[in-house]
C-alpha cells in the first residue's frame, strides 16, 4: 500500500500536466493589449472569438488552435472593427469544431478605408471566407475553403506571398478603384475550373510566380506581370506550362513551400 500511494500521486501529476497541455479555455472577447495564448480556446456562441479593441495590437496563438465550438456556426477568429489599425495576427489553427467559422480573419474596415492589418502563420479550414480585407498575407494555409481571401478596401502596397489556398469558391478577390495594392507572389492556389484563381478590379496589382492549379484570372486593367507563372491553362495571361509528370500525363505542380496543413 505505502508503494502504491506514491505511484498514484506520480500519475495523478503527470496525468494532470497531460490535461493542462491539452486544455481548451474560453475566448477573450474584446482585448486592449497584446494577445497571446498558452492554450487552445473556443466560443461557443455565435461571435467572434478575439475581437480588437485599440490600435496597434498583436493576436499570438503560438500554434495553438481558435474553435468555433457552436452547432450553429460562428463569426470570426479574430474581428479587426472599423478604425483600428496596425493589427497583426500570427501563429494561429482558426478551425472548426462542433461548428463552422464564417471568417478566418476579419478586418471591418470599408471601401475606400486603408487596411493595416497582417495576417502571417495562420490556418484555417472549411471556412466561408479565410481572411476578409486584409494588408498583408504571408506564409498561411487556407484549407477546404469557399473563398481564400476577399478585399475591397486600399491596401497600400501590401504583399499575399506565399499561401497555399484550396478552395471551392474563389482563391483571391480584390475589388475597388485604388491603385497601390499588394504583390501576389509565389502562392499555391487550388480552384475549380469554374471558379477565378485570383479577380482583381482596377487595382494596379503585381501577378508573378504563382502556381494556379485550375480557376482562371480576370482583371479589369492595372494589373502588371513582372515574371511567368505556372498555370495549368496556357490561355491565362503570363503563364508558363507545368512541368508533366510522366506517370500520369497530368500537370505536376510543386508547392512553393514546405506546407505541412
Amino acid at each position: 500500500m505505502k508503494g502504491i500511494l506514491p505511484l498514484m500521486s506520480a500519475l495523478a501529476v503527470m496525468f494532470g500536466s497531460l490535461a493542462a497541455v491539452h486544455a481548451i479555455a474560453n475566448c477573450p472577447g474584446t482585448i486592449m493589449a497584446n494577445y497571446s495564448t498558452g492554450d487552445d480556446i473556443q466560443v461557443t456562441s455565435n461571435t467572434d472569438c478575439v475581437t480588437i479593441g485599440a490600435n496597434s495590437l498583436t493576436v499570438n496563438c503560438n500554434n495553438h488552435k481558435i474553435l468555433c465550438n457552436n452547432a450553429g456556426g460562428c463569426n470570426a477568429g479574430v474581428n479587426v472593427p472599423n478604425g483600428y489599425s496596425s493589427t497583426l495576427v500570427k501563429n494561429c489553427w482558426i478551425l472548426n469544431g462542433t461548428g463552422d467559422w464564417y471568417y478566418g480573419v476579419l478586418n471591418g474596415a470599408t471601401s475606400g478605408v486603408a487596411s493595416t492589418t497582417t495576417v502571417q502563420h495562420v490556418t484555417t479550414d472549411n471556412t466561408t471566407v479565410s481572411v476578409y480585407n486584409p494588408y498583408s498575407v504571408n506564409h498561411s494555409i487556407f484549407k477546404d475553403t469557399t473563398n481564400c481571401l476577399l478585399s475591397n478596401v486600399s491596401d497600400k502596397n501590401g504583399t499575399i506571398q506565399e499561401n497555399y489556398c484550396n478552395a471551392s469558391g474563389d482563391g483571391i478577390v480584390i475589388i475597388g478603384n485604388d491603385t497601390q495594392v499588394p504583390t501576389i507572389t509565389k502562392n499555391y492556389i487550388r480552384t475549380p475550373s469554374t471558379s477565378l484563381a485570383v479577380n482583381v478590379d482596377n487595382h494596379g496589382v503585381d501577378v508573378e510566380y504563382n502556381i494556379f492549379d485550375g480557376g482562371s484570372i480576370d482583371s479589369v486593367g492595372g494589373v502588371t506581370y513582372s515574371a511567368f507563372n505556372i498555370c495549368d491553362d496556357l490561355a491565362l495571361n503570363h503563364c508558363t506550362e507545368p512541368a508533366e509528370n510522366t506517370s500520369t500525363g497530368q500537370p505536376d505542380f510543386v508547392m512553393p513551400l514546405n506546407f505541412t496543413p
